[in-house]
């Protein structure tokens, strides 16, 4: 997780960030993953979509580099918890790239130093983490009205109303096709936790099946003092 600023000397990050939402694939594993249609484009045509979870920290920068229409989805701690517990995710290279990062604590997280040096097991850690990505994420959000956030629940519990919301903010044509695809990929269970098929009604209360009491627990005691506006009950 790496904090980038609207000026920054990453120039690598940049070129790969132009690249991506210009609809150019410039890195060969990423154009491996896609299916065969895509992979015959050099470039991909229509307008672009990107998802991307590991440059959390960087919104800011990408903001100055293409000036994307911007998304936040928050979700709740303890289901991400839970998500990066089963992906063996390491809990303590994030926590220690967040605490190691001068200028990203200097701009915003000074006040929480203590809370993320004392953060002790890996759901004190992990509580730690989603709150300070958070907390950088909505102060920067104060800043900039046009940026979204939308409740990862809401869009589980009823997706065709709340992804139809969000095509008409974007504005993205919704078609009959657009609503079958996603009709049938929210009603079908693949366990493989890299697909996106999920049943999406069960997936906002599915953490409280995964962690027991002293988990939650610890995840929430690391959340609170960051002050996040969502899931305060």
């Amino acid at each position: 997780m790496k904090y980038l600023a609207k000026v920054h000397d990453d120039l690598e990050f940049a070129r790969h960030c132009r690249a991506a939402f210009n609809g150019e694939i410039i890195t060969e594993p990423i154009r491996a993953m896609l299916p065969p249609m895509y992979r015959r484009h050099p470039q991909l045509p229509g307008r672009v979509v990107v998802k991307d979870v590991c440059s959390c920290l960087a919104v800011e920068c990408v903001e100055s580099l293409v000036d994307p229409m911007t998304i936040l989805v928050v979700r709740h701690p303890c289901a991400v918890a839970a998500s990066w517990h089963q992906l063996n995710y390491d809990v303590d290279r994030h926590l220690e790239a967040i605490r190691t990062q001068p200028q990203l604590n200097q701009n915003f997280l000074q006040a929480f130093e203590s809370v993320l040096k004392d953060a002790r097991g890996f759901w004190a850690k992990i509580g730690a983490v989603w709150g300070a990505v958070y907390y950088v994420l909505f102060q920067q959000q104060k800043l900039r009205p046009k940026w979204r956030i939308v409740e990862h629940e809401a869009f589980c519990r009823n997706p065709v109303a709340r992804f139809r919301d969000l095509f008409e903010v974007l504005d993205l044509k919704w078609t009959d096709t657009t609503e079958a695809l996603l009709c049938e990929s929210t009603k079908i269970d693949n366990r493989d936790p890299y697909k996106t098929q999920r049943i999406s009604g069960n997936e906002p209360d599915k953490w409280q099946k995964l962690l027991n009491k002293q988990q939650i627990n610890d995840v929430l005691k690391s959340v609170q003092p960051f002050g996040i506006p969502f899931y305060l009950s």
